[in-house]
């Protein structure tokens, strides 16, 4: 499970490259390589995990230099706003953003680097022995998100409550009008919840709004969160707004929809522990006002989906993004009982008994329709998952015609072979016959056939027909010929001996012939 988690993340990476460089070319990938490596003064490499709208680029030796990350103007990050981050959660959790310039048109940052692995791509360690390390991981992100109860500059620019308040109210009225209706019981409570998260005494403070499992680094060793990448899209919001977060540490998707860990309850307690402990308060109606900035939190989130660039709808009957809401809502409210707080301890302690007796929604995956610009990283791998299938599909028919191509032309050129030995063999039929081959041929088909017979005679006189006669002739012809007649040393012209033990033994003395 965890290769196959490695190599859809690799997968996706390299798509989300390929199409970062194919949107600003000519920019090279190469080409920032370069700059990177010269800005740290060593190696980097391409991050295990890449954004839709950025370029990653971290130290090959992890203990020293910065990660370097080019990005597109339209995605250039808002720096005096990202000090304000850094000081709300502190540099345990917020790397260190600072400007590095431009290369063409793109912005290049530095930043802190975090060390540690995506909790992604660390599920199953953070899982292994009844999810030890993964207890660790919420307690920290616990304490991540109280940080922003104590820590909030007072000097960051806030929006204006009553404008802030509308565009949530709108956002909630529109999920009430457009979700099933099972949901609007309790959107109808959040509506009426919703001016407490407003008030004065409530803050606003720096939300994290892409807090998915991809974002959140981890150390292997311990669970520990190392820190919190990607905050471009930070905005700032009501206080626990963003705690909707801590769902996807607690579960996973699955091609049948939304799967809790069997201890989910467990670590859900300890987190609510450790958050309260941070906090240094607990009363009813905190607890209450925290339970509001989740659900509120969860359904802006999740609730709606991106139908294009600019616009979201409410999630519809049978996709995903509806599976996973009604999972962490309507869900968890059946395991602790309508109008229970999640955050209450006493509560999760019954809850916990209840668990195991619920069965949490479980639609068919059948997709959103949320597009590549807020889509969360499973959608992304899901989709990264089919396109190489289908690309899986199209090598091995690519394969096949190469195959069937390169018989044909096996087939061709053994064709063109045979063609090529017949015209050689038409060739040597019909030219004529050398001297040197004439009489290797008399040797090779008739001298070597001989068998001594008992007409001496008849022997001689096939011979003397068969060769001697012949090569006399052509002696004759090459003794005119000045030229072949020095080059051949012929002389007066050629004799023929007979030697008896070429053919008996009843003469001798050899008998000549000569030619002239």
């Amino acid at each position: 499970m965890a290769s196959e988690i490695h190599r859809l993340v690799a997968g996706l990476s390299k798509m989300q490259i390929a199409e970062f460089f194919a949107e600003h070319a000519p920019l090279s990938q190469e080409e920032c390589n370069r700059w990177a490596e010269m800005a740290n003064g060593s190696r980097v490499r391409a991050s295990d995990v890449q954004g839709a709208t950025s370029y990653t680029m971290v130290p090959v030796d992890s203990v020293a230099g910065s990660v370097v990350q080019f990005r597109s103007p339209d995605y250039a990050l808002d720096l005096g706003f990202l000090a304000f981050v850094e000081k709300t959660y502190g540099r345990r959790f917020v790397p260190g953003h600072r400007n590095a310039g431009m290369l063409g048109m793109l912005h290049v940052y530095t930043m802190d680097n975090v060390h540690g692995i995506s909790a992604y791509l660390a599920r199953e360690q953070l899982r292994e022995n009844g999810c030890r390390l993964l207890s660790t991981t919420v307690q920290d992100l616990a304490s991540f998100f109280a940080s922003a109860w104590h820590n909030t500059p007072p000097s960051m620019p806030i929006p204006g409550r009553g404008e802030l308040y509308a565009s949530y109210e709108s956002q909630l009225q529109q999920l009430h009008g457009g979700l099933p209706v099972r949901f609007r019981a309790t959107l109808k409570r959040l509506l009426k919840q919703l001016p407490e998260l407003f008030a004065e005494d409530w803050p606003l403070v720096p939300n994290h709004t892409d807090l998915l499992e991809n974002n959140i680094h981890v150390s292997l060793e311990t669970g520990s969160i190392t820190g919190i990448c990607d905050w471009k899209d930070a905005t700032v919001g009501p206080f626990g707004t963003s705690i909707e977060g801590l769902e996807c540490l607690l579960g996973e998707r699955t091609m049948k929809g939304w799967r809790w860990l069997a201890s989910q309850m467990n670590l859900r307690r300890q987190f609510w522990q450790a958050f309260y402990a941070a906090m240094g308060s607990r009363t009813a109606e905190l607890e209450q006002r925290i339970d509001t900035a989740r659900l509120v939190g969860v359904f802006l989130t999740h609730g709606l989906v991106w139908v294009d660039a600019e616009n979201r709808a409410p999630a519809t009957e049978g996709s995903s993004a509806l599976g996973y809401l009604e999972a962490v809502t309507l869900g968890l409210e059946e395991v602790l009982g309508n109008g229970e707080l999640l955050s209450s301890s006493l509560h999760l302690g019954t809850a916990l008994q209840r668990c195991d007796r619920v069965r949490y929604p479980d639609r068919p995956d059948t997709g959103s329709p949320t597009s590549t610009f807020n889509m969360d990283f499973q959608t992304q791998l899901e989709q990264l998952q089919r396109k190489l299938e289908e690309a899986e599909q199209q090598r091995q028919q690519e394969r096949e015609h190469a195959e069937e191509a390169e018989q044909q032309r096996d087939e061709a050129e053994q064709q063109r072979q045979r063609e090529r030995e017949r015209a050689d063999e038409a060739e040597h039929e019909s030219r004529k016959t050398m001297l040197p081959e004439y009489i290797r041929g008399c040797h090779e088909l008739i001298f070597t056939k001989f068998t001594v017979q008992p007409n001496k005679d008849r022997f001689e006189y096939i011979q003397h027909t068969s060769v001697e006669e012949p090569v006399m002739i052509i002696v004759e012809h090459l003794k005119d010929e000045d030229g072949a007649k020095t080059a051949f040393n012929i002389g007066g012209g050629i004799v023929f001996k007979n030697y008896p033990n070429a053919i008996s033994d009843v003469t001798e003395n050899p008998i000549k012939r000569c030619t002239v």
